[in-house]
């Protein structure tokens, strides 16, 4: 309510000489509003906003339990969201326009300046308050840019080094020879089941030659580890990758 009395207050105006020269002045040098004019403009602008948090505030409640009518509701939401903040930040310049344009009649600018004062330096400190929020959203804008450049820099690169790690390690058909008899004993740690003797098989280079499904190896270096899941020693030493917490690895089975 407070806005609306500000709102009230604002545009009772007395008519006099001063008005009617700055009226004629803003004909003549299309200006569609004085100071006055455009900071009733603006707290009407502030005062839609606030209606807007008020009608999301109460949306939230109304649908929070239902999803798909919630959904839809977040969309008209970020559509009146982007509507006004456009609109302030579009009164913003043109506030920019009305307060610093060059006035080269003396008359009118004392004039001016006897007559709004007040709205003269109301107007300065929204401006200013408008430089702040700009920077503001300005700096928080670049950080979010920045943070997604580097989450981009640290995917590709971490997309090189699987596809390394991948290139590196070995791949054979099971056979006893090699990986000795097929019991249940003998069976892969990252799915729980048998070695079979079609299956192929990956051995690693760390100290125990712990070995896998070469499909479950590799479906655990997509997951973004360069750890064996055993021992959780280096699958490629030569390579240094961020890990991005996979899925904790199962433990190794008692030893008999």
């Amino acid at each position: 309510m407070c806005y609306l009395f500000v709102i009230l207050f604002l545009s009772l105006t007395p008519i006099d000489e001063c008005s009617q020269m700055i009226e004629a002045n803003k004909i003549e040098r299309l200006h569609w509003l004085d100071e006055k004019q455009w900071t009733i403009v603006y707290f009407t602008i502030s005062f839609l906003q606030i209606l807007r948090d008020k009608a999301n505030e109460y949306v939230n409640k109304l649908y929070q339990e239902d999803r798909i009518s919630y959904r839809r509701k977040s969309r008209i939401k970020v559509g009146l969201v982007v509507v006004t903040e456009a609109l302030h930040f579009g009164w913003q310049v043109y506030g920019n326009l009305i307060y610093y344009r060059q006035i080269p009649d003396e008359e009118f600018q004392k004039c001016r300046q006897d007559r709004n004062p007040g709205f003269l330096f109301t107007m300065l400190m929204i401006l200013i308050l408008g430089y702040i929020y700009f920077v503001v959203y300005f700096v928080f804008v670049l950080l979010l840019v920045a943070l997604f450049l580097r989450r981009y820099s640290n995917r590709r690169n971490q997309v090189s080094q699987t596809a390394q790690i991948m290139k590196s390690i070995s791949r054979v058909k099971f056979s006893e020879e090699l990986f000795g008899a097929i019991s249940d004993e003998n069976e892969c740690i990252i799915c729980m089941t048998a070695f079979n003797s079609d299956d192929m098989i990956t051995k690693l280079s760390c100290e125990g030659n712990h070995f896998y499904h070469t499909q479950c190896i590799e479906n655990w270096i997509h997951q973004g580890s360069n750890q064996c899941p055993m021992c959780r020693q280096p699958i490629n030493n030569q390579i240094q990758l961020q890990e991005l917490e996979p899925s904790q690895p199962p433990a190794a089975p008692a030893e008999a």
